[in-house]
């Protein structure tokens, strides 16, 4: 391994020809409607189809599969949580009524100047 400009270059020598693996990804480049919207961006079903109505992407093989669908990303990505109240709904009166502490550490690693 040599590291050149803060990257990594591995040195990989493999069995496969290039013939091989260029194969192997012919072979595999149909999905379903569900895979090809997690490939491309979790875009729409609408337009999906329009990307391979107008043969706007090499190689947009589609198995025959259901056009329905539920992907759990896009439902967690689209949850929403209530609003933080602007006032708590209790106040304290006294001081240190509440106290709260951090009480993480010592750290594993140390710091750069030495503190853990």
């Amino acid at each position: 391994m040599v590291r050149k400009y803060n990257l990594y270059y591995l040195n990989i020598h493999t069995e496969y020809s290039a013939e091989k693996v260029q194969l192997a990804v012919k072979l595999t480049n149909a999905y379903t409607w569900a895979e090809w919207h997690c490939h491309l961006g979790h875009i729409s079903i609408a337009r999906l189809k329009a990307l391979h109505g107008k043969n706007l992407v090499n190689e947009f093989t589609v198995i025959n599969s259901t056009q329905t669908f539920d992907c759990d990303t896009c439902i967690k990505s689209k949850q929403i949580h209530q609003p933080v109240p602007e006032k708590a709904s209790h106040q304290e009166v006294e001081p240190n009524e509440i106290t709260h502490f951090d009480l993480w550490g010592p750290a594993p690693v140390p710091g750069l100047k030495g503190h853990q």
